[in-house]
């Protein structure tokens, strides 16, 4: 399902967040927007997943990251800001 995920936190830590939502909900992510109903504020897609994930990485796009598998290029708030972002699954 779609949720709510806070738009003026940093990039690590609105990957803390989804990750701990990830590990709680024993979801995957696999979707992250700027919410067009909600300045300031994202969308976090996730589905249902039945094997253990890591972590997810969110650096600025075109930045190196430790994360190996890209999941989306998207656009989010990021510290309140609009800004385009790689998010990537860091390796085990």
């Amino acid at each position: 399902g779609q949720v709510p995920a806070p738009g003026n936190l940093t990039s690590s830590d609105l990957a803390n967040e989804l990750s701990f939502q990830e590990q709680s909900d024993f979801t995957r992510l696999t979707g992250l927007v700027a919410d067009s109903n909600n300045v300031g504020q994202n969308l976090a897609n996730f589905t249902q997943r039945t094997v253990p994930i890591t972590y997810l990485a969110i650096v600025p796009t075109g930045t190196p990251s430790t994360g190996t598998a890209f999941i989306t290029n998207t656009t989010v708030y990021i510290s309140g800001t609009l800004t385009s972002v790689d998010v990537y699954r860091l390796p085990i």
